[in-house]
């Protein structure tokens, strides 16, 4: 975890901003599935960017193949991640604030998930009031170089998301056309298509259902202890689908850092693009949910 930032923050989703390692790491890690890539870590450079949750690297253990994980099971492991973290806040008594304490304990507990999860990864909380910014950037951003038909199944996606959370459509309505989208991606060309729209859609639906169902038990049950320490967490109107929302991008900005790291670097498994995008996917919204309750 880097201590010390600076810089403003950029909203660009630059992907000459990354570099993929195949060196041996420093620390000895375990030996990982042979269908999973041997000794390697996957290094975003923010080159003069300084972005809200930045990934900076991501090593596997060995424990999980992400190259076979089902995607339904990735979508029910983030929400675990959720709980995780509120609980964690709860068991240590700290009230989250946007300070440094804040960003540093949320670094740490998200590495310490995921670490159970096999993935080793290094977060920076770099600032909070930046998240939402950069969720205004859209699923279908032209600086991932999709193709058309995986940049209408993206732009589809972000309206199925908008017209759910704003009402105009059912929970059954929805599901059913991120389930149409998740089927469609199947038909893509580039494998590293389909499983980034699978991997955003996937999330994109389990979250913004669990956020809809859950989201006051956690503001409340989680985070009562707040209310007498100078915040207002328990009087603030929290719009559920702003977490909700940084869980997809947080999975198809990641992802595609991800897969385009793997691909850059020569043949590979597709389980760096997936492990990325998960772990983006937390930090996104374990910072987000941080940041809609100051």
């Amino acid at each position: 975890m880097k201590k010390v930032f600076s810089g403003a923050f950029i909203a660009s989703l630059s992907l000459t901003a990354i570099m993929f390692s195949c060196q041996k790491p420093e620390e000895t890690t375990k030996a990982i599935n042979s269908s999973q890539e041997t000794n390697t870590a996957l290094r975003v450079i923010p080159n003069n960017e300084i972005y809200p949750v930045a990934l900076n690297s991501l090593e596997f253990t060995g424990t999980v193949d992400y190259s076979t994980i089902s995607i339904n099971d990735l979508a029910n492991k983030h929400n675990e991640c959720m709980q995780y973290i509120a609980n964690k806040f709860k068991s240590a008594g700290i009230c989250p604030m946007d300070n440094e304490q804040t960003k540093l304990k949320l670094e740490e507990y998200l590495e310490e998930f995921l670490r159970a999860n096999g993935l080793i990864t290094d977060f920076d909380i770099n600032s909070f009031q930046g998240l939402a910014e950069l969720d205004n950037i859209p699923y279908a951003n032209p600086a991932y170089n999709f193709s058309v038909d995986a940049n209408s199944l993206l732009s589809t996606l972000e309206k199925s998301f908008n017209n759910f959370t704003n009402g105009t459509s059912t929970l059954q309505e929805f599901e059913s056309s991120v389930n149409t989208i998740i089927l469609s991606s199947s038909n893509l060309s580039l494998e590293h298509e389909k499983r980034i729209v699978e991997l955003t859609a996937t999330i994109c639906k389990s979250s913004a259902i669990f956020w809809k169902q859950n989201y006051d038990n956690i503001k409340y049950t989680e985070f009562y202890y707040c209310q007498n320490n100078n915040n207002q967490t328990q009087n603030k109107q929290i719009n559920w689908y702003g977490v909700a929302n940084s869980d997809a991008s947080g999975a198809v900005t990641w992802g595609v850092r991800g897969f385009v790291a793997t691909l850059a670097s020569g043949p590979g498994s597709v389980g760096t693009g997936i492990a990325c995008g998960f772990a983006g996917a937390c930090g996104h919204s374990a910072a987000r949910l941080l940041l809609e309750g100051f």
